[in-house]
């Protein structure tokens, strides 16, 4: 038994690839419904000085994966033709604004892949795996299908040699081979577009969220009443949020406020400045009194605050060295 679950885990992980993401996949290949978007650029993050400057450090994480990853897994992937480390660029996660979005989950995998060689290894896999694993089709796109006994069903299909759907809802994937096809235009909701101008290729970690998303996400957080009643209609006020971390030599990272409009954004800014300064000030007296907290105020010194049309962007960056500093000093080995 445990032999068929690490295979089915091995099939599941072939096809899913690995969520972490990269460049902000093309808005054409989100769902309609998108409201929270995660993206994680695994090919940004390896390239970047910073990590290529810890010599060990690839190393390390691929030993870690092996370690982990059952024999059976890496049998499967390597069938398949997949290296985890030189073949997957990017992962980007979409899921609408749900109270529990677990059935309309919808990854977009990018990298390099080869078509023919996964079908085959999935056609090969169904003769072990028929129970739980078959391959329809959709005129002539092959489809994956992975129906687990308990849990949601998986549907992961290919639009070409560089991306792969994976999805938990069929009618969703058949929506992305059109757009993908240009058989169907992009519906993606206007706050969403807005919010997605603030991410980029080049930043490692970007996510995107609406309000309405955020307020709908947290009904399953385990919040005090009270504070719920504060945080709900202020989430729901604003166009969303968005959020990102650079790495580059050193790790740049930056938060955006998309409001309603320029004007409540220029209002938003002031007030955010001044704030800031008063932060800054209060960390200063801290700081003389607990050299702890010195890596901290270099840190909050770089934050700087400014109004782009809709949108407020809080923006700073940290050294490697305050960053080691700070969790030598608060979390000591």
């Amino acid at each position: 038994m445990l032999h068929r679950r690490c295979g089915l885990l091995a099939v599941s992980l072939l096809f899913l690839g690995a969520v972490a993401a990269a460049p902000a996949a093309d808005s054409k290949y989100l769902p309609d419904n998108a409201e929270v978007i995660l993206t994680v650029n695994f090919k940004q993050i390896m390239d970047s000085e910073l990590v290529k400057a810890q010599k060990d450090a690839a190393g390390k994480v691929k030993a870690m994966v092996e370690d982990k990853m059952p024999p059976e897994a890496q049998k499967w992937l390597k069938k398949a033709g997949i290296d985890l480390f030189t073949d997957l660029g990017s992962v980007t996660v979409a899921l609408p604004a749900k109270k529990d979005p677990k059935d309309a989950v919808f990854a977009i995998i990018e990298g390099s892949f080869q078509p023919e060689k996964i079908f085959a290894t999935a056609a090969e896999a169904v003769k072990e795996y028929g129970e739980v694993l078959k391959i329809t089709r959709q005129g002539q796109q092959q489809i994956i299908e992975v129906q687990p006994p308990q849990g949601e069903a998986l549907f992961v299909t290919l639009a070409g040699k560089d991306i792969l759907f994976a999805t938990t809802n069929k009618t969703m994937l058949t929506a992305a081979l059109a757009r993908a096809a240009g058989e169907k235009q992009s519906k993606l909701k206007k706050e969403v577009r807005s919010l997605l101008e603030a991410t980029n290729g080049k930043q490692s970690i970007s996510a995107v969220a609406t309000g309405r998303a955020i307020a709908k996400l947290l009904e399953n957080a385990q919040i005090p009443p009270q504070q719920a009643q504060m945080v709900g209609p202020v989430l729901k006020s604003i166009e969303g949020l968005s959020a990102a971390i650079t790495i580059t030599k050193d790790v740049q990272f930056q938060i955006g406020v998309g409001t309603k409009d320029a004007e409540t954004a220029a209002n938003l800014a002031k007030g955010a400045t001044f704030g800031l300064t008063l932060v800054k000030g209060m960390l200063d007296q801290k700081a003389m009194e607990d050299a702890k907290l010195v890596p901290l105020v270099d840190i909050v010194k770089t934050l700087r605050v400014n109004a782009r049309n809709n949108s407020v962007m809080f923006q700073g960056q940290a050294t490697l060295d305050n960053i080691d500093k700070l969790i030598k000093n608060f979390h000591p080995q």
